[in-house]
């Protein structure tokens, strides 16, 4: 996975790894880093929260 920085805070709803039914809150902080994979999922303490794409350059630095 690559790894990005948090440049301005996030709150979002995800889900994690291998369970798409359950819905997580995220709460990233500016500073913090985030991963994606291969296919641009974004990813932060095991919880999907969105795609690469939906967020170009608002609130991380990829």
């Amino acid at each position: 996975m690559s790894v990005a920085i948090c440049i301005k805070d996030f709150d979002g709803i995800g889900f994690l790894k291998g369970n798409n039914d359950k819905n997580k809150e995220v709460h990233i902080k500016k500073g913090d880093r985030i991963e994606w994979n291969n296919e641009g999922y974004l990813w932060f303490k095991n919880i999907c929260f969105g795609h690469m794409d939906a967020y170009p350059g608002q609130y991380f630095k990829f």
